[in-house]
């Protein structure tokens, strides 16, 4: 149980959804958990439904609170986690990219984003 009433939780998820946090996109890649919790993989035939999605919004919400309060975190803490699942991923995802363009000879964030303005 999620401690929270039904009219809550579709005010929550209206939230989530505007905000765009908690709830993935419909190819997003999932987690072998979050899978779990919808019983199937979606792919590109068959993306997420909206219900779909807000069933691993709630799951990571969920998750996200009992690692609060099981693990006792306090902010800093939620910073180090988001910061090693996001942040860090994205710079990685950067790098690799500056990489592979720059083997090309094509300075991404000089020619390839801003047309050599």
């Amino acid at each position: 149980s999620s401690g929270i009433n039904a009219e809550s939780q579709s005010v929550l998820f209206s939230f989530l959804k505007q905000c765009n946090t908690l709830e993935p996109g419909k190819t997003s890649t999932l987690t072998d958990d979050e899978k779990a919790a919808i019983g199937r993989t979606p792919n590109k035939e068959f993306p997420l439904t909206d219900n779909e999605s807000q069933e691993i919004g709630l799951f990571r919400y969920n998750t996200l609170r009992d690692n609060f309060n099981n693990n006792e975190w306090t902010m800093r803490n939620y910073l180090e986690f988001y910061n090693n699942n996001d942040v860090v991923p994205f710079l990685e995802a950067v790098e690799n990219m500056c990489t592979y363009y720059k083997s090309r000879g094509v300075d991404i964030f000089k020619e390839a984003v801003s047309g050599n303005l």
